[in-house]
C-alpha cells in the first residue's frame, strides 16, 4: 500500500517555496523581460546605430571646420530623420517597476552613449568633405545589401536611405 503523502510536497518544502516567493516580492526587483526583436527590428536597430555614427562624423566635421556648417547641416538633419524612422520600427520601451525604461528602442544597443570614440576629422575642410563622401558611399553600399535581407517595409526604407546617402556623397563633394 502506498502512502498518499509521498505524492505531495512536504510541509517544509511548501513553506520554503512560499518564503522565497515572499522574499522576491518584497525586494521589488521583479525581472522585466525585454520583448524579443524580429530579424527586421534587429536590422533596423543596427542600421540606426550605423547612421548615428555617420551623423556624429558630420557633427565632428562641423565642429572642426565651422565653414562647412551651411553645406552639412541639412544633410546631418536627414540622417537624424533616418534614425527616427528606423527607431519607429522598434517596440516602445517598457517601464520597469523601479521606473526605469527598458526595451529595445535604443539605437545603439550599448550600455554607454559614449561607447565609441569621437570621429577623427581630417585637417582641412576639403579632406574632411572627401572623407564624409567616402563614408556616405560606403554606407549607401551597406544599405543596398541590407535591403536585400529585409522584409518589404524595412527594405523600402533602407533603399530610400541608400539613395539619400548616395546623393549626400555627391553633394558633399560638389
Amino acid at each position: 500500500m502506498t502512502d498518499a503523502r509521498e505524492d505531495r510536497p512536504s510541509r517544509r518544502s511548501f513553506l520554503a517555496g512560499g518564503g522565497l516567493v515572499l522574499v522576491a516580492a518584497c525586494t521589488g526587483s521583479s525581472p522585466v523581460l525585454a520583448p524579443r526583436l524580429t530579424a527586421d527590428q534587429r536590422l533596423a536597430r543596427r542600421v540606426s546605430a550605423e547612421i548615428t555614427v555617420l551623423a556624429d562624423a558630420y557633427a565632428a566635421t562641423v565642429a572642426t571646420h565651422p565653414s562647412t556648417r551651411g553645406a552639412l547641416g541639412p544633410l546631418a538633419a536627414e540622417h537624424e530623420a533616418h534614425v527616427a524612422a528606423l527607431v519607429e520600427l522598434l517596440p516602445a520601451p517598457s517601464v520597469s517597476p523601479s521606473g526605469s525604461a527598458t526595451g529595445a528602442a535604443s539605437p545603439s544597443g550599448s550600455a554607454s552613449p559614449s561607447a565609441s570614440p569621437p570621429p577623427v576629422v581630417p585637417g582641412t575642410p576639403a579632406e574632411a568633405l572627401t572623407a564624409l563622401a567616402a563614408a556616405e558611399r560606403a554606407a549607401a553600399a551597406r544599405r543596398r545589401g541590407q535591403a536585400g535581407h529585409a522584409g518589404p517595409e524595412l527594405a523600402r526604407l533602407l533603399a530610400s536611405i541608400a539613395a539619400c546617402e548616395a546623393v549626400h556623397a555627391a553633394l558633399v563633394t560638389a
